[in-house]
């Protein structure tokens, strides 16, 4: 089932594509928020305009975060000729641990090669996979070995 705004966000979005194409904005499930006239819920009696969504809110994230958008909904304040957008998210941020990866980065080296590594590393820098990824979180013990965790 297709929300309110689904056929106006897709034209925004497409006629803005350039600019806009890394937003995202959530499920639109609410009546447009303008033009209503001043104190009432009736949309502009005077000069009869379309309702439309004109109150919106977009979002964008970098890959290291995660969001959750709760909800997003309008609020019915008379106020105004609008009615006021709100929503709600939960952010996950993981950050990484930039000494502990050095660390790591050195251990799996010289466990890789048998051999001490120096404080200049820049060849290892850029492994990859599961067995790195994974310790960035938690560090080698004795006895643990790069694949096996």
């Amino acid at each position: 089932s297709r929300g309110l705004g689904d056929v106006y966000k897709r034209q925004v979005l497409k006629k803005h594509s350039e600019y806009l194409s890394r937003y995202k904005e959530g499920q639109i499930d609410f009546l447009p928020t303008y033009k209503y006239d001043l104190g009432t819920q009736v949309y502009d009696s005077k000069k009869s305009r379309t309702p439309s969504w004109c109150d919106r809110i977009l979002f964008w994230h970098e890959e290291n975060v995660e969001v959750d958008q709760k909800f997003y909904s309008r609020r019915e304040y008379l106020e105004t000729d609008h009615r006021p957008v709100v929503s709600y998210f939960v952010l996950e941020v993981k950050k990484i641990d930039h000494a502990k990866k050095e660390e790591i980065t050195k251990q799996l080296y010289e466990t890789l090669n048998s051999k001490p590594v120096d404080d200049d590393i820049d060849e290892v820098e850029n492994l990859e996979g599961p067995s790195l990824q994974h310790n960035l979180s938690s560090p080698l013990r004795p006895g643990d070995s790069a694949g096996k965790h």
